[in-house]
């Protein structure tokens, strides 16, 4: 009898452990091998983990997989199927290339790319003010104006945050981003620029996210301005990866005369459900979001 309730522990524990079983994958670069970092693992459109410093990945053997979709802002997006997840454990990215026409479009020589944030009030200068965390099921955009109205080229999408020193152990923690345009009647965010929002992610505690649009297809200022959109993925996927804190970003108390501003709408709302935040419209904050642009002929 005791032999019997040993064979069945010894089941029932091994049936735990094979249900536990991670598989460890890798995601290199195809230029010289070395392994890609913080490429983002998405399964039906719910991101399930994200690599290591070096590339790695596990994946439970439990999950069941179709196929599964390797995301980067630096590297073309690849979908493994299942067949392949179960031949091999390393794959390819390929980077992204600087796609400019120079023929085309001719980046002015003497200009310097230059920087277009929001221009923060007098008495905001003297704060360091607290990051705001992220609501799970909002997007916000930040509209970017165009002063200049000249024909400009966005390098890069520039999110800040609070000024402060970085742990060894910063969780880094992934979301998405867009550029939209601005509709010229409403006045409220119109259409997204890219087809699929951009997967990035930063530390806790990392102060500026520049993200290089390098190797996109060029994005050009509108006249009459952009708004830079920020999304978080599901809440279920932050709480089931121990994520006890949303992504948060710096804000800043705008000038007057600004022509900054902050909306915000559901995730399953339409786009006309846009609405423009009581705190931009009456100048109290607005998060520090902004551009990368050139000036080009």
């Amino acid at each position: 009898m005791l032999y019997k309730i040993h064979l069945c522990l010894f089941f029932v524990f091994s049936l735990i452990g094979y249900s536990q079983t991670k598989e460890t994958y890798k995601i290199l670069s195809s230029v010289d091998s070395l392994g890609v970092e913080f490429a983002h693992i998405v399964l039906n459109d719910e991101i399930l983990t994200y690599t290591d410093q070096n590339g790695e990945f596990q994946l439970d053997s439990s999950i069941v997989v179709d196929s599964l979709k390797i995301s980067h802002l630096s590297y073309f997006s690849r979908i493994i199927m299942h067949t392949e997840l179960q031949e091999k454990g390393i794959f390819y990215l390929s980077e992204r290339l600087w796609s400019l026409d120079e023929v085309i479009v001719n980046v002015k020589q003497e200009e310097k790319p230059k920087e277009i944030l929001p221009e923060r009030s007098s008495i905001d200068v003297l704060f360091n003010r607290d990051d705001i965390s992220f609501p799970y099921s909002y997007e916000f955009a930040v509209f970017v104006p165009n002063y200049e109205k000249e024909k400009l080229l966005i390098n890069k999408i520039i999110l800040k945050s609070k000024r402060r020193e970085s742990n060894g152990d910063d969780k880094y923690i992934p979301f998405r981003v867009n550029l939209m345009t601005i509709d010229s009647v409403t006045n409220l965010p119109d259409v997204k620029i890219f087809e699929e929002d951009l997967t990035v992610g930063k530390l806790e505690n990392q102060h500026l996210l520049l993200i290089d649009l390098k190797g996109y297809e060029e994005v050009f200022m509108p006249k009459n301005g952009i708004c830079v959109v920020v999304s978080l993925y599901s809440e279920e996927y932050y709480l089931k990866n121990g994520f006890t804190e949303r992504p948060a970003f710096g804000v800043v108390q705008i000038n007057n005369k600004s022509q900054f501003r902050e909306y915000r709408k559901h995730v399953s709302a339409d786009k006309k459900s846009w609405r423009e935040a009581g705190y931009s419209k009456s100048r109290e904050q607005c998060f520090n979001f902004g551009v990368e642009v050139v000036r080009i002929d």
